[in-house]
């Protein structure tokens, strides 16, 4: 129950932070087929990460591995080793507020660099990356179509909750490489 309301009161307290920020209206194969710097938010759950790595290998073959920034909520040296010249920036409890939202010196960090392109790679909602996810100011923003998530994504990949995550994660793949692959339109 107490976990529930510390939830909402999170989820509120960025509704206001962010309740002047409005996306701008633009070309999604564009803005995809444009980007040059990648924001990725890898999952929050460690087993997760190993089914994730499949976006990871068109996203690879698409941005240089310098131009790739990864975000990892568990302490793992995985993403270092998998994308070894990409920066990785590691968020531990500590780096959560009370209401689960990153502390300010993890803003910073985000918003030191311009993303074009934001992907969460969390099929459940996670209030901390979908955050962090806006405050990039990227273009496009990817993630897993859930309740709240219009407030921090402009591109949803709708994941059917009952599925393993490997397929899950296959679909998000599909609907990326769709767009990443387009031309100017």
């Amino acid at each position: 129950m107490l976990e529930r309301s510390r939830r909402f009161l999170g989820y509120s307290i960025a509704r206001f932070r962010l309740r002047s920020q409005r996306d701008k209206v633009l070309s999604f194969p564009h803005a995809l087929a444009s980007a040059g710097r990648v924001l990725l938010i890898l999952p929050e759950k460690p087993w997760e990460f190993t089914e994730s790595a499949t976006v990871l290998r068109p996203l690879l073959g698409r941005f240089t591995a310098s131009h790739i920034t990864i975000v990892s909520f568990a302490a793992q040296d995985g993403p270092g080793r998998l994308v070894p010249r990409s920066h990785v920036l590691s968020v531990t409890a500590d780096d959560l507020t009370l209401f689960y939202l990153p502390r300010q010196k993890i803003i910073d960090a985000i918003r030191r660099e311009k993303f074009d392109l934001a992907v969460d790679l969390n099929l459940d909602f996670m209030l901390a990356s979908a955050y962090i996810c806006k405050v990039s100011d990227a273009k496009v923003r990817v993630g897993s179509a859930r309740r709240n998530a219009d407030l921090f994504f402009n591109f949803q990949v709708r994941v059917d909750p009952v599925s393993p995550p490997g397929q899950s994660y296959k679909r998000f793949v599909r609907c990326l490489q769709m767009f990443l692959s387009a031309e100017e339109v």
